[in-house]
């Protein structure tokens, strides 16, 4: 029982590492873009 209460916090642990490192990118991304349009202007 205790070896799979663990393996199933390693799964919501890596759902959510999965999703942070997703929403990250994301605004490392749009802070990119959003810097290039201010050079650009």
């Amino acid at each position: 029982e205790v070896k799979e209460e663990i393996s199933g916090l390693k799964k919501s642990y890596l759902m959510i590492v999965i999703i942070l490192s997703i929403r990250f990118s994301t605004i490392l991304v749009r802070t990119f873009l959003w810097n290039k349009a201010i050079f650009i202007k």
